[in-house]
């Protein structure tokens, strides 16, 4: 059901501005879960995944391993993990590409900006009004 006149349901629209969107926008929308243990420590559900973080597979056929973000492509919403990979026919290795919706994220490389950000998202959380 529709709410709002001024944003479209069209399915069409939606994945054109998905797919179409900028770079910045992009990195919102990779977000992953946080472990338990970051959620306690943090009282955040999820934050956009990077590089450096260590995740835990927990949906598809590489399901419970673990390994570090090697890297995040934003082009087609895919990360890339250390050791997560499969053999080609010419005996090469090549990383299994992953949704970040299928990854939970159990460290966090923390940096100045993403310090900003969990201070943000601390700030305008239901649980501090």
């Amino acid at each position: 059901m529709k709410f709002s006149k001024e944003v479209t349901s069209s399915r069409r629209k939606i994945r054109k501005r998905y797919f179409c969107s900028n770079s910045n926008l992009k990195r919102k929308a990779m977000v992953s879960s946080l472990s338990k243990n970051l959620r306690e420590k943090y009282k955040l559900k999820s934050i956009p995944i990077r590089k450096d973080d260590t995740v835990r597979i927990v949906r598809g056929d590489q399901k419970g391993k673990s390994g570090k973000v090697m890297q995040c492509q934003r082009k087609n919403f895919k990360v890339l993990i250390e050791k997560i990979t499969y053999n080609k026919k010419n005996n090469l290795n090549s990383y299994i590409p992953l949704t970040p919706s299928n990854l939970v994220i159990e460290n966090l490389s923390m940096t100045n900006e993403r310090k900003l950000l969990i201070s943000k998202k601390k700030k305008y959380s239901p649980e501090n009004e």
